[in-house]
């Protein structure tokens, strides 16, 4: 059956890839401003790294995470997406007009981030999160949480986890082009500890360094089944060293500290999310993936508008 399904999906790509490229090429001739017409649908989906929680900024605060860089990154005269994104999920967090650490800006805040997911989570929720939305994009951040459980990483990007969940998202969304990354290391002076199960965090970190070892390949496995998907690299986007983490001034992950997080353990030092500085990184990196060339649209992107618009 399985072996069914993959020819089926093999056929229904060459199918839709000829019909993208195409479309792409026509656009691409007759001009990029017609581009203005469509909206790219691009879903932020994973756990609170997604939703944007920052714990350094009163304990739980969310300032939007990357998902405000983004945008921002977006509607910058340099993007050549500017105007032309719509930001989709069922959560719209901390809300459409921010506050934010630098000053007062709008943004599409809708997403798919939900604190504690895990990979299964997110599979057993995809079919309520689609039924609301169509998107043309996936940001697929997922796993942390996963680890932090200690389930093992090699079932968790297995044919049991995170490989059910990209075939599902394809049976459900042929058409999406799904961008998923590996997931966030923790500081060498991680403030809390290793989570249940592991020695020390050294461990705990051994453990997402192998589940993001795993992703490049399951990711070419679905490429080679002809779906649209592409591995981003998140871990190296950020520092880990204890260096790199030596303060609440100088840290790419959020600071704890007495006065946020009360009296517990009397622990003052790095968490598990980034800081401002660090999801503005991470904003970075997803900005460069989706848009690779600086001033130019990719071949994918401009197709996916261009088939929206044909259908408008």
């Amino acid at each position: 059956m399985a072996f069914l399904k993959n020819v089926f999906r093999q056929n229904v790509f060459r199918w839709q890839g000829t019909l993208v490229l195409g479309a792409a090429l026509a656009m691409a001739l007759g001009g990029a401003g017609r581009v203005s017409a469509a909206q790219l649908k691009i879903m932020p989906l994973g756990d609170s790294i997604t939703e944007g929680v920052e714990t350094d900024a009163g304990g739980g605060v969310n300032h939007g995470g990357y998902r405000f860089g983004l945008w921002n990154l977006l509607q910058s005269n340099d993007s050549p997406l500017k105007g032309n994104v719509d930001f989709v999920g069922s959560q719209s967090t901390p809300g459409e007009h921010f506050g934010g650490l630098t000053g007062d800006q709008d943004y599409d805040a809708d997403n798919e981030g939900h604190s504690g997911y895990t990979v299964n989570n997110i599979f057993n929720n995809l079919d309520g999160y689609f039924s609301a939305n169509s998107p043309d994009v996936i940001l697929l951040n997922i796993g942390v949480n996963d680890l932090a459980q200690h389930h093992d990483p090699a079932s968790t990007t297995g044919e049991n986890d995170l490989y059910n969940l990209i075939e599902k998202i394809f049976y459900e969304r042929p058409s999406v082009h799904l961008y998923v990354s590996s997931i966030l290391g923790v500081p060498d002076n991680y403030v809390w500890g290793p989570p249940p199960g592991y020695s020390d965090v050294a461990a705990f970190q051994a453990a997402i360094q192998e589940y993001n070892a795993k992703i490049p390949g399951l990711v070419n496995t679905f490429k080679a089944l002809g779906d649209n998907i592409t591995f981003v690299d998140m871990y190296d986007t950020l520092g880990y060293s204890e260096a790199e983490n030596d303060s609440a001034s100088h840290t790419d992950f959020t600071w704890v500290t007495n006065t946020n997080q009360g009296s517990l353990f009397g622990k003052i030092g790095p968490g598990i999310h980034p800081s401002w500085d660090g999801y503005n990184k991470m904003a970075q990196t997803w900005y460069n993936a989706l848009v690779p060339e600086p001033g130019a649209l990719s071949v994918l992107l401009l197709g996916v508008l261009a088939v929206r618009r044909r259908r408008a």
